[in-house]
């Protein structure tokens, strides 16, 4: 949400008439991070057909911790699909993507 934030999305029409939707989520633990450890999370995002990807790297000090990767729709308040509006899929497709991400693995 935060990057949707950060570019101004959460303004867009579409949103006062639908949500995101979580269809899939996946992790893999690679360290562990201990309490009141600063991590950082880093991310890409990238559209695929009407969905929207996000891969995410979390990071600290002591080197990567996690992967994770979410899969995201656009659904209506009633549960049906939404088209993507022109301006989140033009944002999208301007957005870097490495398929090799995070690079330190």
């Amino acid at each position: 949400m935060e990057w949707l934030n950060h570019r101004q999305c959460m303004n867009l029409e579409v949103f006062q008439r639908a949500n995101l939707g979580v269809l899939e989520t996946h992790v893999e633990h690679k360290g562990v991070a201990r309490f009141n450890e600063e991590v950082k999370v880093e991310l890409q995002v990238r559209r695929k057909g009407p969905k929207i990807e996000i891969h995410y790297a979390i990071t600290s000090d002591n080197g990567l911790l996690a992967t994770g990767k979410s899969v995201l729709a656009l659904i209506s308040h009633d549960y049906k699909p939404v088209k993507p509006p022109k301006e989140l899929i033009e944002l999208l497709e301007k957005e870097p993507w490495k398929e090799t991400w995070p690079s330190n693995l």
